[in-house]
C-alpha cells in the first residue's frame, strides 16, 4: 500500500497554480485608469492546459522534474534517508539503488504517486483538474480527460483528495 507519511514539495502545487499580485488585473475592462475598490486583493492565475503540457511533453521530463523538486539533484533513499551509496542501475529505468538498505527506490517511492503504473503526466493532469477546478471534478470526467478507465480516474482522485486532507498539499 502507499504512504501517504513522506510529502510532495509545496512547489509541486505552486506550478499549477501561481499565485501573485498583478497591477494590470485590479483595473476596470473599460477604464484603465481607474481601479477597481478593494484592489488588494490577490488575484489567482493559472497556466493552461496546454502550457501545461507544453512543460511536461513526455514522462522522462516529469520525472526529472520532480528529482529536481524533491530530492534537489541528490537521489535520497526513500527508506533509509542515505545518499552516500546511492547508484542507478540500468537494467531499471527511473529507480536507484540504495547500498546501505539494500532497497529500489524511485522519486514517487513514498508519496500519493507510489507504485502507480499510470504515466506520471496523466497524474500532473489529473492534479492541475483538482486544484484549477471550481466546483471540483468527477471521476468520469476526469477518466475522460486523460483516457483512463473510470476505476482508474477514482482511485487517482481518491489519492489526491487524501492527501489534500492531511495537508500534503500546501497552498
Amino acid at each position: 500500500m502507499w504512504n501517504l507519511s513522506s510529502k510532495i514539495p509545496y512547489l509541486f502545487c505552486y506550478l499549477f497554480l501561481l499565485t501573485y499580485n498583478n497591477p494590470q488585473r485590479n483595473r476596470l475592462p473599460n477604464y484603465p485608469d481607474k481601479e477597481m475598490p478593494n484592489s488588494k486583493k490577490r488575484i489567482a492565475e493559472t497556466i493552461s492546459v496546454t502550457q501545461l503540457l507544453r512543460i511536461f511533453p513526455d514522462n522522462e521530463s516529469c520525472v526529472k522534474w520532480m528529482e529536481k523538486m524533491r530530492w534537489n539533484g541528490k537521489p535520497t533513499c526513500a527508506h533509509c534517508g542515505g545518499t552516500e551509496q546511492v547508484s542507478d542501475p540500468p537494467s531499471k529505468p527511473n529507480a536507484y539503488w540504495c547500498g546501505n538498505c539494500r532497497l529500489h527506490f524511485s522519486v514517487t517511492t513514498g508519496t500519493i504517486l507510489h507504485a502507480t503504473k499510470t504515466p506520471l503526466r496523466n497524474w500532473i493532469v489529473a492534479i492541475y483538474s483538482v486544484i484549477t477546478a471550481k466546483n471540483g471534478v468527477s471521476s468520469m470526467q476526469l477518466s475522460k480527460e486523460i483516457g483512463v478507465q473510470y476505476r482508474t480516474a477514482w482511485y487517482m482522485l481518491y489519492r489526491i483528495r487524501e492527501a489534500c486532507a492531511k495537508d500534503e498539499f500546501k497552498l
